[in-house]
């Protein structure tokens, strides 16, 4: 080969690498970001997801509940990997693990967890190792779905009998990790929620005001939203007031709880330390702080334990998938959507703009998971695939 060839060769590998370079760097600037520019270089980030996540609205389950303006964020279209709400946590989680330098993240949550399963499948992505480390929880067929594909996506699985073995095993881990690698295990906590988390819903209520400025849909008088570990919740109240959108948010628990403030003590430790922490990296973000008063979350629609399906949300779930083709699950989302139907019908506010923030990871993954064996796991996760799923389990 000649030099001019050989300069040709080099100058077309150069070109196709920068295409490459090109094409991998994501191009999607978060709403945050551009609302608060210094914020770029003080917080790590990662795109992840397909934002901005459209808005359906929903004209013939509207129409039964008598409802005009009735639209429906559709967080279940998230992600190509994994959908549902925790993508949004995930791009400031593991954009901070990238940032930091770590080479493997640790998560825990029940055993369906969906947010180990999406964070087993964006460190898949990422080039991070991820343990997932599990507590019980009733049998769920998304559960099924999420354990087989953390494995799929090659998560160290670990079970355990209570948290306090699950964490000295974290010490274990961590203690491990380190000794092969030199670095520790970056924590991402249940449920994706610390002040990072939060950032991704402050940056969804930016998101959506972007899309009330173009006219997807009119300012909503209220949305309708599952909480569990807090941080979507918390998201959502301070970007809304940021985005300087009146809308009220209605937070839906999810499981019962032993202390009824509880979920409203969490919101706001993590509203105001979110804020604290803009506030630091951004001049210009105002100060806000949230108090108890300010926030009422609905615990009628709970049931009696974590990932019980009540039914409620098995009446809610089926009517929404008849009336729109879309799917939820019994233990988050639908449990919002039945208290939000609920509320149409007796709180008489089918006058009002209505948002159901659809939280929930709706795919079946059969592509991926169809021919998978439950037996490749650890066998403590064998028996969610051995017992009967509940009866008003509709499946995933």
């Amino acid at each position: 080969m000649n030099i001019n060839a050989t300069k040709k060769y080099l100058l077309l590998i150069l070109a196709l690498a920068l295409t490459m370079l090109v094409q991998a760097t994501p191009t999607t600037t978060p709403s945050l970001f551009k609302k608060y520019p210094t914020l770029k270089k003080k917080i790590g980030y990662v795109n992840l997801g397909n934002f901005p996540t459209r808005i359906k609205k929903l004209e013939t389950l509207g129409a039964l509940l008598g409802c005009n303006n009735l639209y429906m964020k559709m967080d279940n279209e998230s992600g190509t990997l994994f959908g549902g709400n925790k993508v949004r946590k995930l791009e400031f989680l593991l954009g901070s693990a990238l940032f930091g330098g770590a080479k493997g993240v640790v998560t825990w949550g029940y055993a369906g967890s969906n947010q180990t399963c999406a964070t087993a499948a964006y460190c898949n992505k990422l080039g991070l190792k991820c343990i997932c480390m599990h507590l019980a929880q009733l049998p769920t067929l998304y559960a099924q779905r999420n354990l087989l594909l953390s494995h799929h996506y090659g998560a160290e699985l670990n079970f355990y009998r209570g948290s306090a073995e699950r964490e000295l095993d974290m010490y274990e881990k961590n203690r491990a990790f380190k000794k092969e690698t030199g670095d520790v295990l970056y924590f991402v906590p249940s449920g994706g929620s610390n002040e990072l988390g939060t950032l991704g819903f402050v940056n969804a209520a930016l998101e959506l005001k972007e899309q009330i400025q173009q006219g997807v849909m009119p300012e909503p008088d209220f949305i309708y939203v599952a909480i569990g570990s807090c941080a979507t919740t918390a998201g959502l109240m301070l970007g809304a007031k940021i985005a300087g959108l009146k809308t009220t948010i209605v937070p839906i628990c999810i499981e019962a709880e032993d202390f009824p403030e509880q979920h409203v003590k969490k919101t706001v430790t993590l509203y105001n330390s979110t804020s604290d922490i803009l506030r630091k990296y951004a001049p210009t973000f105002p100060e806000l702080t949230l108090e108890p008063s300010d926030i009422q979350i609905n615990h009628a629609f709970a049931g009696p334990g974590y990932a019980m399906i009540t039914p409620e949300t098995r009446d809610a779930i089926k009517i929404l998938q008849q009336a729109e083709d879309v799917k939820l699950d019994g233990s988050y989302a639908g449990k919002a959507c039945a208290a939000m139907m609920h509320d149409i019908a007796h709180k008489k506010i089918q006058d009002k703009t209505i948002l159901f923030w659809n939280s929930f990871c709706s795919g079946n993954f059969a592509d991926i998971i169809g021919n998978s064996d439950y037996k490749a796991l650890p066998k403590e996760y064998h028996l969610y695939f051995e017992v009967p799923m509940q009866e008003d389990d509709q499946g995933v």
